[in-house]
């Protein structure tokens, strides 16, 4: 079973009068909290992001950080870099 689903290509599936609707339930849905390979896909939105960086010392683990993600790419000290194994959407700020 797939774990992502195309919002657009769910949309499609039901009346159009329901469209707005059903999108607006389904975006409202909490946001799954797992961490997602780079390798099998990339956010869909700019913003920020919890992420798994490789460390470019051979003797240093990877490192949690988070990052600027825009354009497809992530961003780290103000450089696009290519070496974020991991990456997972933060939850939303508290209201209070």
């Amino acid at each position: 079973m797939a774990k992502y689903v195309d919002l657009d290509a769910v949309l499609a599936l039901v009346e159009p009068d329901s469209r707005p609707q059903l999108a607006r339930r389904i975006t409202e849905l909490p946001v799954s909290f797992e961490w997602v390979g780079t390798e099998d896909r990339i956010p869909e939105k700019s913003g920020k992001y919890l992420c798994i960086v490789k460390s470019i010392l051979y003797s240093c683990k990877n490192y949690e950080s988070i990052l600027w993600f825009e354009d497809g790419v992530f961003v780290e000290n103000d450089l696009a870099t290519n070496r974020v194994a991991y990456w997972m959407p933060l939850p939303q700020e508290p209201t209070q």
